[in-house]
């Protein structure tokens, strides 16, 4: 599935002249496989309809790859105890 998409992604970026070249949204793409996960186990669906239906929800889904678009992660503690830190009984 993922050689599939990759061809299609590519297709579209060469389709029109876009200002930023286009990705898969990865967590986009694993959430419809679960959600389309029952109706593959399903035997009266055909599995091409189903490959179909997610390729096409995928691609309408792409996101753009921005250039110099990297920052730091800035890491905190949201809890004043926390739990590793606590005090047994």
């Amino acid at each position: 599935m993922n050689d599939v998409m990759e061809e299609r992604v590519s297709l579209y970026n060469q389709a029109k002249e876009r200002k930023y070249l286009y990705q898969l949204n990865k967590s986009f793409s694993i959430g419809c496989m679960k959600n389309s996960l029952v109706l593959m186990f399903q035997k009266n669906v055909r599995e091409e309809k189903i490959y179909q239906m997610i390729e096409d929800e995928i691609i309408g889904n792409l996101l753009p790859i921005k250039p110099d678009r990297s920052f730091e992660r800035k890491k905190h503690s949201s809890t004043k105890f926390p739990v590793s830190k606590k005090a047994g009984f």
